[in-house]
């Protein structure tokens, strides 16, 4: 039993041993390649970094360009309806016409919607609601439409609630406004896809981009002088 014990010990210390000395081994050489591969990185950092802002560019103006186009594809359908009712109201069409019994909730609905403001911005004929009445319009957006001639903006009447609208000044019999608008949601849920998609392809260019020079670094002979 003497002897067994003994032969146990030996065998523990033994195991203990060769495992200090594996994790040692380990050790070491974990921070042999950290050391090298920092030491890579920071070689191949300062040829990274103009590509890194240049790419950066490029993504940032690739997101202006197709937010932009977005948002103005999402005027398309309220310049035809503003201006087709805009031409309706100048050949004496009376205003009452565009008035709807069913009213469309603006915060809601997807559906496209028409309100015809007098020439002192109070509503006279809707087709859409806010809240359970006609939301009215800032009238600096009334003043800049009738200096204009046609204003497109983005309105927001409440938080959470923003609409792409039209706006074109009527004159004639009846004085007053058009304006057409639709809601944004679908199209701002596109622009964050689109945000999202290129924020991953950004960053998956930027680290395989280091990962080229780290490689390029990693792979340079080095020169050695030679004296004549």
């Amino acid at each position: 039993m003497a002897l067994l014990g003994l032969y146990a010990r030996k065998a523990s210390e033994t195991t203990r041993t060769n495992f200090k000395n594996g994790f040692y081994d380990f050790s070491h050489r974990f921070n042999l390649y950290y050391n090298k591969a920092m030491n890579t990185f920071y070689r191949a950092l300062p040829r990274w970094l103009p590509w890194a802002v240049g790419l950066t560019l490029v993504f940032s103006a690739t997101y202006a360009m197709g937010q932009q186009i977005l948002r103005q594809s999402a005027n398309d359908p309220q310049i035809q309806i503003a201006e087709d009712a805009t031409a309706a109201i100048a050949a004496a069409e009376p205003v009452s016409f565009f008035n709807s019994p069913t009213k469309t909730d603006i915060a809601e609905s997807l559906t496209p919607y028409l309100i015809i403001y007098d020439s002192t911005g109070a509503p006279v004929a809707s087709t859409g609601i806010l809240n359970g009445t006609v939301p009215t319009l800032p009238s600096g957006v009334l003043r800049s439409a009738l200096a204009s001639g046609e204003s497109r903006l983005t309105w927001q009447p409440r938080p959470g609630v923003r609409s792409a609208i039209v706006v074109i000044p009527v004159k004639g019999i009846f004085s007053g406004f058009v304006v057409a608008g639709r809601s944004l949601r679908e199209i701002e849920k596109r622009e964050d896809n689109i945000g999202w998609l290129l924020f991953a392809a950004w960053g998956f260019s930027l680290i395989v981009m280091l990962g080229m020079f780290m490689l390029v670094e990693k792979n340079k002979i080095p020169r050695v002088e030679t004296r004549g």
